[in-house]
């Protein structure tokens, strides 16, 4: 069998000798100015994205890769993850995972692909255009910005990131690919099942006649220790009705 292809960030031409599997997100409408200071990013845009592609890391899935759609380009996306990873120490070990195939990924990233996400608007344009209705797109969107969606975005954004991401769907860097929701968290590995305990033994009859110390209130396990041990170590006495 031929190796597998070598694939790049800039790549569109997928095709493997052997099957790939991957999960995928869409991060799209996101907020990002390249000469701003920390590139003006938002930090609660990439929060669950975060949760979700850390935890897939760690989930112990050998050879499934990771990609995400989204306008602004990798060094910012990478920045964004680091800015996360800072708060949830917990998960800085994601970022030690291996690449599964992939070509000139940056040291640390979280991604495989970091992939341009659909434009939605020229997606909606055009095919309204094919039907002879290319001024009602603009009209539509006007309309829809003054609609608030959970007081968080207005109705035209929402519609533009949903069509955005089904436009995505078409674009998976890999032959089998499961796309997430940002807020999809990954459970951890099973720890390892630790053998069975051996079976008790079973005490003799002078063992028998006292529980174990442990297994009596803290006060009588005191006084049976204590007893014990002076029995051990006390010369023996005679008793007042032996003299």
């Amino acid at each position: 069998t031929a190796p597998a292809c070598a694939r790049t960030r800039e790549a569109h031409d997928f095709a493997m000798a052997e099957p790939t599997v991957g999960v995928c997100w869409t991060r799209n409408m996101v907020t990002f100015a390249l000469d701003k200071p920390g590139f003006g990013l938002v930090p609660h845009e990439w929060g669950e994205l975060h949760t979700s592609v850390a935890t897939l890391l760690l989930s112990g899935e050998v050879g499934v890769g990771s990609c995400v759609f989204t306008e602004a380009p990798r060094h910012v996306v990478d920045r964004a993850m680091r800015l996360w990873t800072a708060k949830r120490p917990g998960l800085q070990a994601a970022h030690s995972a291996p690449h599964y195939g992939v070509e000139g990924v940056p040291s640390g990233s979280l991604f495989d692909f970091v992939l341009p996400t659909s434009d939605a608007r020229s997606l909606l344009a055009g095919a309204a255009e094919a039907i002879g209705e290319g001024g009602q797109v603009s009209a539509m969107l006007t309309k829809l910005e003054s609609a608030n969606f959970r007081n968080k975005s207005s109705l035209a954004t929402k519609l533009l990131s949903r069509t955005g991401r089904l436009a995505n769907l078409a674009a998976a860097p890999f032959n089998v690919t499961l796309f997430l929701d940002d807020d999809t968290f990954f459970c951890p590995p099973p720890s390892p099942t630790p053998p069975p305990a051996p079976p008790p033994s079973k005490p003799r009859a002078s063992e028998a006649a006292t529980p174990p110390a442990s297994s009596l209130p803290p006060a009588a396990a005191a006084r049976c220790s204590h007893g014990v041990r002076s029995a051990a170590s006390a010369p023996t006495r005679p008793s007042s009705s032996a003299a």
